[in-house]
């Protein structure tokens, strides 16, 4: 594949990438996700050693990129909840979550107790109508992980909903 640079990257799979990281991180987080994984992409000088230009699949590859970035956002957004929680036990105003702008709060938590990577492989499974072949190189890992995570995360969201 010819070498592609960041902004055209950006032009072809933005959107997709951005519709990506709201399934893993929620539509609030989503396009600072999708930001943080090029602006990693741009730190790093965009050198071989940096796995861009030698990417095989770019586009794999800036999924790759972009839940890397979710799985960061997400510790951080845990340990800023710790401490509102901690605040609030304190006498503090009560801890702002992100489930109170959502239309259905049961899904949004149902959503909440999957990991990122269960997130990434049911999204791509149902929404983006991916194989399990499919997730698996998109996200590089094997297809044995996608149907573990897929299990798993169906068997979560079922209990949490029913």
């Amino acid at each position: 594949m010819s070498a592609i640079s960041i902004e055209e990257a950006y032009e072809k799979w933005g959107d997709e990438l951005i519709g990506y990281a709201t399934a893993i991180a929620g539509h609030t987080d989503a396009a600072d996700i999708v930001s943080d994984a090029f602006s990693g992409l741009l730190r790093n000088g965009l050198s071989d050693r940096a796995g861009w230009n030698g990417a095989v699949e770019p586009p794999a590859y800036l999924f790759r990129c972009v839940l890397n970035a979710a799985k960061t956002a997400g510790r951080a957004t845990g340990r800023r909840r710790q401490r509102e929680l901690r605040v609030s036990a304190w006498g503090g105003a009560p801890a702002a979550t992100p489930e109170s702008l959502l239309a259905d709060p049961a899904v949004s938590r149902a959503a909440d107790a999957l990991s990122p990577q269960q997130r990434a492989v049911v999204y791509l499974t149902y929404w983006d109508d991916m194989t399990p072949r499919r997730v698996a190189e998109t996200l590089d890992i094997s297809v044995g992980s996608v149907k573990r995570h897929l299990a798993r995360g169906r068997s979560t969201l079922r209990k949490a909903l029913t």
